[in-house]
């Protein structure tokens, strides 16, 4: 996904980022290896927050249910980066996300290929929704590479990218 955001010039180094469903801060370790400081976290979990908390990774961490509430204030973020939410996350927290992001920045996150496609798809009408209210509008979508790949398996997902209006 990172590279998705940096093939799109989608990310800067002084960029203020806000990892959604962060668990113990793994994207978070990246991006640091990668140069970027300014990263933010969210989570369902308060345990997961309490191993990503210890490693000093990021600058503000906060408890949520992002289907529910938006944690951070609105427009507060120039890119939010979301992996593996929407396995276990409701299609709700899209739009959540979105408020929490400024006028120009990014969502990036990765769906299940047979999800992006399910016309009855939940996930789908969401992003199809949001499009049409002219709230995010469709930079790039890439096959990914997933955790199966090693196993042999195809792409199972899609990395999405949302540029807020």
């Amino acid at each position: 996904m990172l590279d998705l955001l940096e093939e799109n010039n989608c990310i800067k180094k002084e960029d203020n980022i806000l990892d959604l469903g962060a668990g113990t801060g793994l994207m978070a370790e990246l991006l640091i290896s990668k140069g970027y400081k300014k990263i933010s976290a969210t989570d369902i979990s308060q345990k997961m927050l309490d191993i990503a908390n210890e490693k000093k990774i990021y600058i503000d961490l906060k408890q949520a249910d992002l289907s529910i509430e938006c944690p951070f204030e609105e427009n507060s973020f120039d890119l939010a980066i979301a992996a593996g939410v929407t396995e276990v996350a409701p299609a709700k927290f899209l739009e959540n996300s979105l408020k929490m992001i400024k006028p120009g920045g990014y969502l990036c996150f990765n769906l299940e290929i047979a999800i992006f496609q399910n016309e009855k798809s939940v996930y789908k009408s969401t992003i199809e929704k949001l499009c049409k209210k002219q709230m995010s509008r469709i930079v790039d979508l890439t096959y990914t590479a997933h955790r199966a790949i090693a196993e042999g398996a195809l792409p199972v997902s899609k990395a999405l990218l949302y540029r807020k209006n």
